[in-house]
């Protein structure tokens, strides 16, 4: 994975990367307030390419946020077992759900996830390409 992988966010320790996607990195941490594993995904951050003008880098990475912030809203507002639970950053009567990596504005946002076990569907779709109808019907 490209750029270098952070030891440390906050209170969340890295342990390794797990994935990258379109519009940020994944990454197994440990969460040394509750002690647990926890998934933590990082916008993904637009580096500036020498033919390219500061405007155009700053609307992709304000769109990468954006797309991160919107994640972070329908989780916060759906409950079932089979979606990932949203841990707060900061508990409180106005509990925080995102955050900058750093003080730094430009850097990215993150949230924490749940970390759930037994691979992807991607993974399951590549082992099985045709799934039995009742399993298909599940997930969907």
């Amino acid at each position: 994975m490209p750029g270098e992988v952070p030891q440390r966010i906050h209170h969340f320790q890295i342990e390794r990367p797990l994935h990258e996607g379109g519009m940020g990195i994944l990454y197994l941490a440990r969460d040394t307030r509750r002690n647990t594993q926890v998934v933590l995904k990082v916008s993904r951050q637009v580096r500036p390419y020498k033919d390219r003008d500061r405007e155009r880098t700053a609307a992709e990475q304000a769109f990468y946020e954006d797309a991160l912030q919107a994640e972070v809203e329908v989780l916060r507002e759906l409950h079932h077992p089979h979606i990932v639970r949203l841990y707060p950053l900061e508990e409180g009567p106005r509990a925080i759900y995102s955050k900058r990596v750093s003080g730094d504005p430009n850097s990215p946002w993150y949230f924490a996830m749940e970390l759930l076990e037994g691979g992807s569907l991607e993974e399951l779709l590549k082992q099985h390409p045709r799934l039995p109808i009742e399993v298909a019907v599940e997930i969907a």
